[in-house]
């Protein structure tokens, strides 16, 4: 039995609507990257008509999966330019503000600018390489965003650990047992949540997405161009329920 009823998760799912119309990022043509140019706003399904240069969620992923692919073939190459590294960091950033965008996203985005070096882009492509949360906790990254990383560079396979979730959901419910912090359920920066991220959230998210997708469940989604679809359930997306 899934965690929630099939109808639940549907309607959760549908209801998402975590926006973040401040995140503002430009994307260089590399290669063949399909979204390049000026970026502004990220939203969870429509992109409002007031927001030309926006994107949505689907279309975000998108971005994020091929700007980091497309720059690990070039590093692996010796044939990485100024351009590979530009785009690295400006959807590295957008993650970041995305996922802080109710707590003051821009000011993360500088501290994680600050703490940036010569070898950041190389750390952040050995974590992409190697699909680990540990190593993309970098430069001031903790591991709620660290998921997040994850989440939009591997979409089919993530989801974000964050802490409305946990709190929750999966730490009453005993399918987490997170170390957190007392007064406000923030999800310690220790290798033991890493350890806990693969070996218990992850796996809940995993299982709960195939549970429905085996009983048949869709929900309805849209996709880049603005076109809505019925679409499957992925770990990402029952985390997406549970956050609503």
């Amino acid at each position: 039995m899934p965690y929630l009823p099939h109808a639940a998760y549907v309607q959760a799912r549908e209801a998402y609507c975590y926006v973040d119309s401040d995140a503002h990022f430009d994307i260089l043509q590399t290669g063949t990257l399909p979204y390049t140019g000026t970026i502004q706003g990220i939203f969870p399904r429509v992109v409002p008509a007031t927001y030309p240069a926006g994107i949505n969620l689907r279309g975000f992923e998108i971005i994020c999966g091929t700007v980091f692919a497309d720059a690990d073939s070039a590093d692996v190459l010796g044939h990485s330019t100024p351009g590979h590294l530009a785009n690295i960091k400006g959807v590295v950033c957008a993650i970041v503000h995305w996922k802080m965008a109710s707590q003051g996203g821009r000011g993360r985005v500088e501290n994680l600018l600050r703490r940036w070096t010569q070898s950041t882009h190389r750390q952040l492509l050995r974590a992409y390489r190697h699909r680990s949360l540990s190593e993309f906790c970098v430069g001031g990254i903790a591991i709620p965003i660290g998921t997040a990383m994850l989440r939009f560079t591997y979409p089919n396979q993530f989801g974000i650990m964050d802490s409305r979730v946990v709190t929750r959901h999966t730490q009453p419910a005993g399918v987490t047992t997170l170390s957190l912090r007392r007064e406000d359920g923030y999800i310690n920066n220790v290798p033991g949540n890493v350890h806990k991220y693969e070996s218990e959230y992850l796996p809940f998210l995993a299982a709960e997405a195939t549970a429905l997708n085996s009983a048949g469940v869709t929900f309805t989604d849209v996709e880049p161009g603005g076109h809505q679809l019925p679409v499957a359930f992925r770990p990402c997306d029952v985390e997406m329920a549970l956050f609503v």
